[in-house]
């Protein structure tokens, strides 16, 4: 019985130069959060770095490893008021600006479709944030997030809200236009988009010793079962339990403490025999 392991193995790809044709881009949200939840005390600094990335072979999107994007998705070149293309544009944004709230998402951004040239068909959008990133203090053509990191990704192909007369999550490639973004809500503008998770946080590339390991197994008095494993502190964790070792239906999440020690405690295991499995980082 060993724990299984997981790694994301990922090539970063610079971004194209600045230059050419542009469309606005319109983008309004509720607030976005951390990884610890979706309360008011979670919500992000206004400061935030934000990028939007482009998927441009269309096979969805590649978690980071070292760098903001990876495989063949790139930063897509934005300027705004804040941030002037006559300074030399920008491929990242922050929650601060175009709102009465700070950090209720609005922002009208100037994309720079020259890297795009040769291409009509629209290309599928995300939008990234990385919590402890500074907007105004990270070059993303230099940095990247460091291993372990956690990000936050929203995307949509097709609109939710029809009536809003918006694209979805879908770039037009023709110069001039101005297109408005589905928006997506949290539960600070009425409800949230499904799945919440949409909005929450991934872990960039894994960073040495994140693997789960030292799995070990105990039997309690009162027949529940304790798994001890270590991992990277902070990071977390699936616990999966099966009964013949070809499906593991169930499922628990767990997070390494401080020392990248695990615990978990099954409190109702089934009769007889059964396996248990860790994999992760999430």
């Amino acid at each position: 019985m060993h724990p299984a392991r997981l790694f994301f193995t990922a090539c970063a790809m610079a971004g194209p130069a600045w230059g050419g044709g542009t469309a606005v881009l319109n983008i309004g949200c509720g607030h976005l959060f951390d990884q610890a939840g979706i309360s008011a005390a979670n919500r992000l600094p206004v400061d935030t770095l934000c990028v939007l990335v482009a998927d441009m072979a269309g096979d969805g999107f590649d978690p980071p490893g070292t760098g903001w994007v990876a495989d063949d998705d790139v930063l897509v070149l934005v300027s705004d008021v804040e941030f002037p293309a006559s300074a030399g544009g920008t491929k990242g944004f922050d929650l601060a600006s175009g709102t009465t709230e700070p950090g209720f998402f609005s922002r009208s951004l100037i994309i720079d479709l020259a890297p795009f040239a040769g291409r009509t068909r629209p290309v599928p959008l995300a939008l990234r944030w990385f919590p402890g990133c500074k907007a105004r203090e990270t070059d993303v053509t230099a940095a990247g997030p460091a291993a372990g990191s956690a990000y936050g990704e929203f995307t949509r192909a097709v609109p939710a809200y029809p009536a809003t007369g918006s694209t979805g999550w879908l770039l037009p490639l023709a110069g001039g236009e101005n297109v408005t973004l589905d928006p997506f809500v949290t539960v600070e503008s009425g409800g949230t988009d499904p799945p919440e998770q949409g909005m929450a946080s991934r872990i960039t590339g894994v960073p040495a010793g994140a693997a789960p390991a030292g799995l070990v197994l105990r039997w309690n008095s009162g027949g529940t079962v304790t798994l001890d494993f270590s991992g990277a502190a902070g990071l977390k964790y699936t616990v999966q339990r099966s009964m013949d070792l070809i499906t593991w239906p169930d499922q628990w999440t767990v997070t390494a403490g401080a020392g990248g020690t695990a615990t978990f405690t099954d409190t109702a295991p089934p009769s007889g025999r059964a396996f248990y499995r860790v994999a992760g980082p999430l």
